[in-house]
Formats: structure tokens, C-alpha cells, sequence
């Protein structure tokens, strides 16, 4: 079973997802680029989670998102340098 799998399991879940509008189907799972955020909300609020669970939904909660522009800066930065660098 793969993560997104995993996610599925999860997130197709009624009473997991018994605060949200409705459950995910597999397709949506799939290409929610929210649905890591509302997996980790689940499971922290979810009583019964389980040990796996929990530290699945700790490890995604202290990820990042690499597409976000605070990442993205500073590389640019530094290629804008070392660009300026082969210039000189």
C-alpha cells in the first residue's frame, strides 16, 4: 500500500472525515493538493487513531510545500548571483 493509498483509506472514511462536507472519493484523493492538510487535521483530531496514524500525520505536518514562493526565493537569489558571478 502506497501513501496515496493510505490517504485513501482515510479520507474515504465517514467518520474520519465526519466534520468535513463529505468524504473523498479515489479520484479526488488523488488530485486534492489539499488533501495532506485535511489528512493531518483528521488524524490529530481523530480519538481512535493509531500509533501508525499518528506519526504518519506528524511526519506530513512538518513538511513543506516546495512550490510555495518562501522556498522558491531564495533559489532564485542564489542562481541571480551565481549568474552575476559568470558575468563578471
Amino acid at each position: 500500500m502506497d501513501l496515496t493509498d493510505a490517504l485513501y483509506e482515510i479520507m474515504s472514511d465517514t467518520e474520519t472525515m465526519q466534520h468535513y462536507p463529505a468524504p473523498f472519493d479515489e479520484a479526488r484523493t488523488r488530485r486534492s493538493r489539499i488533501a495532506m492538510k485535511i489528512f493531518v487535521s483528521a488524524i490529530k483530531n481523530k480519538k481512535d487513531a493509531t500509533e501508525k496514524e499518528k506519526v504518519m500525520a506528524e511526519k506530513m505536518a512538518s513538511s513543506y510545500d516546495i512550490s510555495e514562493i518562501k522556498y522558491i526565493e531564495p533559489i532564485v537569489m542564489y542562481l541571480g548571483e551565481k549568474d552575476n558571478e559568470k558575468a563578471v
